[in-house]
């Protein structure tokens, strides 16, 4: 029996800001809301969370959210999507960015390139 996820976006977007700690370090509150989003939506979906001043190109479909939301006086967006790919073209440290999901992972000197595929 599949499991059907409904994804309230304004309630998912509070749940977000409410996990990031202004007290806590960029990589904490990256963690926090990868992970609570992750929570919130039954590990059903891949999540992307990116620093929105670096550069990068997405090809995702299925795509059930996305906002930017502030970390650190920095904007990050937050994509919760079924699958597609994703290239980072500018820093690739913790601090910058995070996913979770059926992925796999290339890692180059230029730019790193993810590839999704659907978790259910």
């Amino acid at each position: 029996m599949a499991i059907v996820v409904n994804i309230d976006a304004n309630d998912l977007f509070r749940i977000i800001k409410s996990a990031v700690n202004a007290g806590a370090n960029r990589r904490s509150n990256i963690a926090a809301v990868l992970e609570t989003v992750n929570y919130e939506t039954r590990y059903r979906y891949n999540v992307m969370v990116f620093d929105l001043s670096q550069q990068y190109k997405t090809n995702l479909t299925g795509v059930q959210f996305f906002r930017a939301v502030e970390i650190d006086g920095n904007q990050y967006g937050v994509w919760v999507f079924e699958k597609g790919t994703f290239l980072n073209d500018g820093a690739r440290g913790y601090e910058h960015w995070a996913f979770i999901g059926n992925h796999d992972f290339t890692d180059g000197q230029e730019s790193a390139f993810v590839t999704f595929e659907s978790r259910t």
